[in-house]
């Protein structure tokens, strides 16, 4: 299937930095603990701990599922890991100034600290994970027109479609309308045959198919969105079926629909795509 891009997949220093900065501070937290026996130091160091630990869990997280979340998921698991780090702070804040009170804080070197921060910080990546994988393997197939073989099997991934013989490509300024017919129209499935249809009346090509049921977008399209015409389209992924009652799944990815209106908007000024 088509590899989604990340945030942190799209700035590959970023992850660098975040591992390096989280290690450097639970290094530095842990040798400070060993070494000094001031008050503050350690109560820095177990500040250290609570923030490094939690960075590093959070990369561990993105790294589950192969950092294959769209901008929307990333979103969760960064809504619920910072909820855990803020709980975990929260709680390790009130520890030390618990033991700063009660003059423990240098018989106690701060497991109970490590301990909360740590199980803040899963928490709340395991959360923003879980909400986010049960969103990144929805398939958009409609029910009235879906049959047996639409299934996960059915799908065909970029580099099969475009070795495929397939009976009709659509030009240019189809690709370009069906493209504009799913995202105003706010659909996300469609039949090759319904397609052709509402191409008809709106385009200049004379579409005449001996067989709609056997007309397929052609891989190059997936291509030119990907490499040629406008490489940010890469946010929109298009699958199809190699079935009688074809289907075309549209799939937003790491940019938002006005993003992408926008985008399209700039392919044409033609009244056809400002009429929506």
């Amino acid at each position: 299937m088509i590899h989604k891009r990340t945030i942190l997949s799209s700035y590959p220093s970023a992850e660098l930095v975040i591992t390096t900065l989280g290690s450097i501070l639970f290094l530095t937290a842990i040798f400070t603990s060993l070494i000094y026996s001031d008050p503050l130091i350690h109560w820095l160091s177990q500040l250290f701990v609570s923030i490094g630990i939690p960075t590093i869990l959070i990369i561990i997280g993105f790294k589950i599922g192969h950092l294959e979340f769209t901008a929307s998921e990333q979103i969760e698991v960064l809504k619920w890991t910072v909820s855990g780090v803020c709980v975990s702070g929260l709680l390790s804040s009130f520890i030390i100034i618990h033991q700063t009170v009660e003059g423990t804080i240098l018989s106690e070197p701060g497991y109970i600290v490590l301990v909360c921060g740590s199980v803040g910080a899963v928490a709340g990546t395991t959360a923003g994970v879980t909400n986010a994988k049960s969103l990144q393997h929805i398939r958009f197939i409609d029910p009235q027109t879906a049959d047996a073989d639409d299934t996960a099997d059915s799908f065909v991934d970029r580099g099969d479609i475009a070795q495929s013989t397939l009976s009709t490509v659509f030009s240019d300024t189809d690709r370009q309308a069906i493209l504009r017919y799913f995202v105003y129209s706010g659909r996300q499935t469609a039949q090759i045959s319904e397609l052709v249809e509402y191409l008809i009346p709106h385009t200049q090509d004379e579409i005449q198919p001996t067989d709609t049921d056997y007309m397929f977008l052609h891989g190059q399209y997936t291509a030119a969105l990907y490499n040629e015409h406008i490489p940010k389209l890469e946010a929109v992924d298009i699958i199809t079926y190699h079935h009688p009652t074809a289907t075309i799944t549209y799939q937003l990815d790491r940019f938002d629909e006005l993003e992408v209106i926008r985008i399209i908007q700039s392919l044409s000024t033609d009244s056809f795509f400002t009429s929506f």
